[in-house]
């Protein structure tokens, strides 16, 4: 079977070369970055008050992301997995079933590091478009978080203060650190995360 190279391998080859060096100092991590993070400090604050680009600039990365990006996503996949829309779970079920480690391995091998829109990353951004598309289905007041690179932007829940960065799910599940994790488990367990904290914080300010 493929040895898969770790997501933070990954990271450095396919992603890291295409930052500006102003975007890789404001990003806070060498590499991947961890499924779920917490900014307690930033509860009830809407993301177009926390992203760093103009509020024009947020607005053209989340129609890129949440429009061209997601169709053509579900163009791509829905070919490869025989679905036809709307997305649903089934579909990341089925891709989860389909990149097994042998169809990773060759994802990564057909990929060129030196084209900025080589396989790897755009496979990447596009199924992270599909995540988002299914955590904002389930939990509405998700926000995108708009960043540069555009594959940088995260999903944000201001009532838990909670940021959810999808690329790197993807970027994850492409590699050896979690190729086998399973994306449905993982987007249920955050919406569950979601929802208790919720909860808590619900019950402490009520």
């Amino acid at each position: 079977m493929p040895n898969l190279p770790d997501c933070d391998d990954l990271f450095q080859r396919f992603f890291a070369p295409w930052y500006s060096e102003v975007d890789l100092a404001s990003r806070g991590f060498e590499a991947t970055r961890p499924d779920l993070l917490c900014y307690g400090d930033h509860i009830g604050r809407p993301a177009a008050e926390l992203s760093r680009l103009h509020p024009d600039a947020q607005a053209g990365v989340i129609q890129h992301l949440s429009v061209a990006m997601t169709d053509a996503a579900i163009g791509d996949f829905g070919k490869l997995v025989g679905l036809e829309p709307p997305l649903s779970g089934r579909w990341i079920q089925a891709i989860d079933q389909y990149y097994d480690e042998q169809h990773i391995a060759e994802l990564i091998a057909e990929s060129d590091p030196t084209d900025d829109a080589n396989s790897y990353l755009i496979t990447c951004i596009e199924l992270g478009t599909l995540i988002a598309k299914m955590l904002q289905a389930m939990v509405p007041d998700l926000e995108w978080w708009a960043e540069s690179p555009y594959w940088e932007s995260s999903l944000w829940h201001p009532a838990t203060g909670h940021m959810i960065p999808p690329t790197h799910w993807a970027i994850k599940k492409f590699s050896g650190y979690g190729w086998d994790d399973g994306l449905a488990p993982k987007i249920f367990a955050a919406v569950q995360a979601l929802r208790e904290d919720t909860h808590d914080n619900e019950d402490k300010t009520g």
